[in-house]
C-alpha cells in the first residue's frame, strides 16, 4: 500500500477540519468521507491511526465544555426531559445543535454526562449514546464522564467507546489506567482535576436560536398523564378544578398565568384538597404523598418552558403522549395515557425520530418479502406508526402471484373483511355514544321490531340481548351461517339472521359472531334512520380524512387487490366483497364489506391511540375511547373489549404488545393492532385468501411482525414485555 508523509496526512486532516465549519451538513459529510477515504487509500494504517490520535490529543488539550451546563436549572431539567421522552433522536438532535455552536467559541471537545448509578438502565444508555452520536455528527471530540461509573462491570463506557468516544474522564487516573489496559481500552484516560472539569461551562446565550423549538418539543414529549380516572382532562372552560402545583413558586406562577391565557377555569388549592396535581421533576413525585383520587400530570422538565408545556397539555392544545421513564411513587415505569390535541397530525418520519432502530423499515420489508416469496400472500401494505409519526409505509408484491399482474401501490384497496366491525360498526357506535345518542344497554328488540319472533322458544332470551352483547360477542347468536343459501334479498336474509336459534343464554359466555354484528349494523340504521354505508361515510370516514375507505362493490377504475378464485361465484373475486353474507346483503353489512388502504386504517388507529382526536376531528370523548378499549371482565373467559379484541397468549397481537392494546383481524388477511401504552400501531393488509382461502400461515406472520416492531424500539418505555 502506498504511503504519504506525516505532513501530507496532517494537511489532509486539516482540510477535513476546515470543511467541518461549512454551513451545509450534507456537503460537509461528503467532503469528510472523501478526505478520510483519500487518507485511508494512501496511508499506512499505523500512520493514519497515529495522525488521528495526535489530532485528537491536541483537541483534548484545548478548551472544552460540558454538553449540558453543570448545575444549571435549565439544563438539569432539560437533560431529564430529553431522557424521559424515550426518543433518542431528540437527544441526538440537541447534542448536534450544541456541538455545531461550540467550535465558534473555541471549544474543541465536549464532556457527555453519564450517571454511573443508572448506567444499565435502557433509557439512560440510549440517552448517552444518542448524545455521543449527536456530538460526533457536529465533528466535536467527545469525552464521557465516567467518574461515578463502576468500571469493573460492563457499563455504558463499553458502548460509548464503540460510538466514537475519544476519551474517558475518571476521578483517579493512576488507579484506573491499569484496569482500562486490562480491559483492552486504548483511549486516553483523563483525570478530572487535570482537565479543569470544574471550570468547564456552557454559555447558553451562545447556543443557536433554533434550539428553542427543539427544547419545546422535548418538554412536550416529556409530559405524562399519570392518572386521570375521573376524566378531567383536557380542562373545560365550564368546569373549575382545584389545582395544586408541586414545583417552585415561579413554575406555579407561570403555569397558572398560562392556563388563564388559555381560558381554563381553575382555583389554586392545597395538595390534600386538589382534584388535579401538576408535578415538576422526578423528586416532586418520588418524595411526596400524593392525593389518592386526584388527576396527576407530570413533567421531567423544570422552569418556565416546562410550565408552558404543561399548560398546553392541560388545555388540550397539545397531545399528551409521554410515558414514565422510571417508577415514580406507586406508578410503574411505562405508565401514561395518551390524549390527542385538536391539531394532532399524522406525519411521515424516519424510524429513529420515533425511537426505533434506523433500519426498521428494511427489517419489515425483508420479513414481508420472505412471506411473498413463500406464497403466504401475493402482496401487502404495511404501515407502522408511533405517536404522530408514520415510520413504516410499504406497498409490496403484486395483486396476484403472476409477476405480470399489477404491482401493489399505496392506493390499492384491500377487502378488509372483519376489520369492518371496527372501522364501521364500532366507530359509528363510539361516535354516537360520545354524543349521547347510543346507550350500550339498549335492548336490540327495541330498535329492530323483527328481531324477536314471539313464537320462538328463545323469544324471552332474545329480548334480553343488548347492543353491548352484540359488540362483545356475548349475545349467544350463532357465529356463522350460510345465510345466502337460506334466503334471497336483503330483507329476507336479515330475517334469517334474526331467526337463527341462540347458542347460549345472552351474557353468560363468549362466541365470536358474524350474525351478531350483522344485527348490530341494522340497529345502527334503525337508530339513525340512515343506511349503514352512508352513516360510516358521514360520521367517520369523511371527517377523519379516510378518503380511500368505502363499502363495495368498487368501480372498475379503482385499483383493488383481488381475493379468491371461486368457481361457484364466477371465478376471481375482484372489487366485489369476499364475504358471501355481506355480498348477499348488497355489499353493506355490519360485519364485513369495507375496502380500504393501510394508510387510511392507520389514520383510524391514530384516532384511537390519541383518545379520539385527529387533525381537528373528534370522533368521541376520551372517556368513550377508554370504555370501548377496556376488556369486558363481566363476560366469562373473553379477551374482548367493546368491538375490539385485546392481546392473548396466542392471538395475532404477538407476545410483546401491552395488555392495554386493542386490535382486530380480517379473514382475507388484514389486521390492525394498537399498543396504547407504547402509543404505536401496526396495520397489515394482505389478500392471503388468493388464490384459495386455505392458507394458515398468516397467523404466525402477524405475530412475528408485531414482535419485530416492538423489539425494534431503541428504548421500550414499558421496560418489561407484556407488562
Amino acid at each position: 500500500m502506498p504511503t504519504v508523509s506525516a505532513q501530507r496526512l496532517h494537511d489532509v486532516l486539516a482540510m477535513k477540519e476546515r470543511s467541518d465549519k461549512a454551513k451545509h451538513r450534507k456537503a460537509r459529510s461528503a467532503l469528510t468521507y472523501t478526505l478520510l477515504g483519500m487518507a485511508a487509500a494512501c496511508a499506512a494504517p499505523h500512520e493514519l491511526e497515529s495522525a488521528v490520535t495526535a489530532r485528537r490529543d491536541a483537541a483534548l488539550a484545548e478548551p472544552g465544555a460540558l454538553l449540558f451546563a453543570g448545575g444549571g436549572d435549565h439544563d438539569t431539567a432539560l437533560s431529564a426531559a430529553v431522557e424521559a421522552s424515550g426518543v433518542p433522536d431528540l437527544a441526538r438532535r440537541l447534542a448536534q445543535q450544541r456541538g455545531e455552536a461550540l467550535p465558534e467559541a473555541g471549544i474543541r471537545f465536549a464532556v457527555v454526562p453519564c450517571d454511573g448509578e443508572r448506567a444499565r438502565e435502557p433509557l439512560h444508555r440510549a440517552f448517552v449514546l444518542a448524545l455521543l452520536r449527536g456530538v460526533a455528527e457536529a465533528s466535536l471530540q467527545t469525552v464521557v464522564d465516567a467518574r461515578t461509573v463502576d468500571l469493573t462491570r460492563p457499563t455504558l463506557v463499553d458502548a460509548a467507546l464503540r460510538h466514537g468516544c475519544a476519551a474517558v474522564l475518571v476521578q483517579d487516573r493512576a488507579a484506573t489506567r491499569p484496569l482500562f489496559e486490562r480491559l483492552g481500552f486504548t483511549v486516553p484516560v483523563l483525570e478530572a482535576a487535570a482537565t479543569g472539569l470544574e471550570r468547564l461551562s456552557l454559555d447558553l446565550a451562545k447556543l443557536p436560536s433554533s434550539e428553542a423549538s427543539l427544547v419545546a418539543e422535548v418538554l412536550q414529549r416529556s409530559v405524562v398523564l399519570v392518572r386521570d380516572e375521573a376524566q378531567l382532562l383536557p380542562l373545560e372552560p365550564s368546569r373549575t378544578l382545584r389545582l395544586a402545583t408541586l414545583g417552585s413558586e415561579g413554575e406555579a406562577h407561570v403555569l397558572e398565568a398560562e392556563l388563564r391565557r388559555e381560558g381554563c377555569a381553575f382555583e389554586a388549592a392545597s395538595l390534600d384538597a386538589a382534584e388535579l396535581v401538576a408535578c415538576f421533576g422526578e423528586q416532586t413525585m418520588a418524595s411526596t404523598a400524593l392525593p389518592q383520587e386526584a388527576a396527576l400530570l407530570y413533567t421531567a422538565g423544570r422552569g418556565t418552558a416546562a410550565a408552558r408545556a404543561l399548560a398546553r397539555a392541560l388545555s388540550g392544545r397539545s397531545t399528551i403522549d409521554g410515558r414514565l421513564p422510571t417508577k415514580l411513587a406507586a406508578f410503574a415505569s411505562g405508565s401514561g395515557t395518551t390524549i390527542g390535541a385538536t391539531d394532532n397530525k399524522l406525519m411521515r418520519a424516519e424510524p429513529h425520530v420515533a425511537g426505533f432502530v434506523t433500519d426498521l423499515e428494511a427489517r419489515v420489508r425483508r420479513m414481508a418479502d420472505e412471506a411473498i416469496q413463500g406464497r403466504i400472500f401475493p402482496g401487502c401494505q404495511i404501515v407502522v406508526t408511533r405517536r404522530d409519526r408514520i415510520v413504516v409505509d410499504l406497498a409490496l408484491g403484486h395483486e396476484t402471484y403472476d409477476a405480470s399482474s399489477p404491482a401493489i401501490t399505496k392506493t390499492h384497496r384491500y377487502d378488509l373483511a372483519s376489520l369492518t366491525k371496527i372501522l364501521a360498526s364500532t366507530a359509528i357506535a363510539m361516535r354516537l355514544h360520545g354524543e349521547g345518542r347510543l346507550d350500550l344497554n339498549t335492548p336490540v328488540a327495541t330498535l329492530v321490531a323483527d328481531f324477536c319472533d314471539a313464537t320462538a322458544t328463545d323469544f324471552e332470551a332474545k329480548r334480553a340481548i343488548t347492543l353491548r352483547m352484540l359488540l362483545t360477542h356475548s349475545s349467544g347468536m350463532a357465529p356463522w351461517k350460510k345465510l345466502w343459501t337460506l334466503a334471497s334479498g336483503r330483507d329476507a336474509i336479515l330475517l334469517a339472521t334474526y331467526d337463527e336459534p341462540l347458542r347460549f343464554a345472552p351474557g353468560t359466555s363468549y362466541a365470536y359472531s358474524d350474525l351478531g354484528l350483522i344485527t348490530f349494523g341494522t340497529c345502527l340504521e334503525a337508530l339513525c334512520g340512515e343506511r349503514l354505508d352512508l352513516l360510516a361515510e358521514r360520521l367517520v370516514f369523511e371527517p377523519a380524512g379516510m378518503r380511500h375507505t368505502s363499502y363495495g362493490p368498487l368501480a372498475a377504475h379503482i385499483d383493488v387487490a383481488p381475493t379468491e378464485e371461486a368457481a361457484s361465484r364466477g371465478g376471481l373475486i375482484h372489487r366485489r366483497v369476499h364475504d358471501e353474507n355481506a355480498d348477499a346483503l348488497l355489499g353493506i353489512a355490519g360485519h364485513a364489506g369495507l375496502f380500504s388502504t393501510a394508510g387510511d386504517v392507520a389514520r383510524f388507529c391514530r384516532l384511537i391511540a390519541a383518545a379520539g382526536v385527529l387533525e381537528g376531528f373528534r370522533l368521541c370523548p376520551r372517556s368513550t375511547v377508554e370504555l370501548f378499549c377496556a376488556r369486558q371482565t363481566d363476560v366469562f373467559e373473553t379477551s374482548r373489549a367493546i368491538g375490539f379484541d385485546t392481546p392473548t397468549s396466542n392471538n395475532s397481537a404477538g407476545s410483546r404488545f401491552s395488555k392495554s392494546s386493542v386490535g382486530h383481524t380480517g379473514f382475507t388477511g388484514t389486521s390492525l393492532w394498537i399498543d396504547r401504552a407504547r402509543d404505536l400501531s401496526v396495520v397489515c393488509l394482505t389478500n392471503r385468501v388468493h388464490p384459495h382461502r386455505d392458507e394458515p400461515r398468516i397467523h404466525s406472520f402477524r405475530r412475528a411482525l408485531h414482535d419485530l416492531v416492538v423489539d425494534s424500539l431503541q428504548v421500550d418505555p414499558l421496560r418489561q414485555r407484556n407488562k
